[in-house]
């Protein structure tokens, strides 16, 4: 506890404002403190990531987008079994890697055709 003592009143508010002052700076510090490479991550570098849909009442696994962009430069995938998208991160361009596995201009996976974004 930090020892505040409710009987000062107007004090005890000001006080009270400061140490929520003070503990947003020390989160604000610690969040600022991540190596810049973390950030680098959560940020995407532009065009490697790719947004899957119409994932819904299939039995897709990640191994099956492996499978499909092997040697592609695919570097992870989120997805668990019965998620309505995924999101697939590539080494380089997500786009080239799309276009080097569409089929006749569409993009399938297990025989079920998929919709593919760009996330910028």
């Amino acid at each position: 506890s930090s020892g505040i003592n409710a009987e000062y009143g107007d004090y005890y508010k000001s006080k009270n404002q400061k140490v929520k002052d003070t503990k947003n700076e020390k989160r604000t510090a610690q969040l600022g403190e991540v190596p810049p490479v973390q950030v680098e991550n959560v940020e995407y570098e532009k065009g490697l990531v790719l947004r899957v849909d119409g994932l819904e009442g299939t039995d897709l696994t990640r191994e099956q987008f492996k499978d499909v962009f092997e040697g592609k430069g695919l570097e992870w995938v989120t997805f668990n079994k019965g998620d309505p998208q995924a999101n697939l991160r590539f080494a380089k361009s997500a786009v080239e890697a799309l276009e080097s596995v569409k089929l006749d201009g569409k993009f399938i996976v297990a025989e079920k055709e998929l919709t593919a974004t760009l996330i910028e």
